[in-house]
């Protein structure tokens, strides 16, 4: 499992009001307000989280990045109301949406926050775009 900090997040992703109680093992957060949710296959986005991890100037501006084990998915928290060419496979989450997280007091054994900045940082759209597209690039060469 790749990360780069603390598995429980800080107060400004799971506020500790939460009406979920301490035996839920997740909690479900509401998309398109503060942040959407970028859903991508863990074929994609762990290769792609991995190499982004490696340079402190991408992990600086990287934000949380959530591993669901169960469904082999992985979703990253991004600035909301923007567009982006995002590859194939890839769903943007917003309005109207939901994300099951870890419980913090009590955590979901298959999600794993791969990514949890100390700070309040969302991951920008067309940075992430990008660094997808180019993964996927340079998969396809190798594989053809």
């Amino acid at each position: 499992m790749i990360l780069s900090a603390s598995q429980s997040p800080p107060g400004w992703l799971i506020p500790e009001d939460n009406t979920a109680g301490r035996d839920a093992r997740v909690r479900m957060l509401a998309c398109g307000g503060t942040w959407d949710a970028l859903r991508t296959p863990g074929a994609v986005g762990l290769p792609v989280v991995a190499k982004l991890l490696l340079r402190p100037t991408d992990r600086a501006v990287l934000g949380p990045v959530l591993h669901d084990e169960q469904t082999g998915t992985v979703y990253w928290l991004v600035s909301p109301g923007h567009s982006a060419n995002w590859p194939n496979n890839c769903t943007l989450l917003g309005k109207r949406d939901w994300l099951a997280v870890p419980n913090p007091i009590n955590p979901h054994s298959k999600l794993t926050w791969l990514h949890m900045p100390t700070e309040e940082v969302f991951t920008g759209p067309p940075w992430l775009a990008k660094a997808l597209q180019e993964h996927l690039a340079t998969t396809d060469l190798r594989t053809s």
